[in-house]
């Protein structure tokens, strides 16, 4: 079990087939600072995130100190999506 398998394919369609799986640079680096500019929003300013979420639905109320904690949380997994899409560039 576990046997790989390796098959040689033409320089064409191998230069095709890596062609199509490269992620194109300027899309990485769009995708790093999206999400790394949302990461750090929602690590910063938790309470900010709740109010545009909610700014047609509720007058006046306050996030609960979960949704805070969950943010910070969501933020930090932004950050590390990032980073991971710019790492698919290189």
């Amino acid at each position: 079990m576990g046997a790989s398998v390796t098959v040689d394919l033409p320089d064409e369609l191998r230069d095709a087939y890596e062609a199509a799986n490269r992620v194109p640079l300027g899309l990485a680096v769009f995708a790093f600072l999206c999400l790394s500019a949302l990461g750090v929003l929602c690590l910063l300013k938790p309470e900010t995130v709740w109010q545009f979420q909610h700014l047609w639905t509720v007058r006046g109320g306050e996030p609960t100190g979960h949704y805070i904690v969950g943010t910070r949380i969501a933020g930090g997994i932004c950050i590390v999506a990032g980073v991971f899409c710019l790492a698919a560039a290189f």
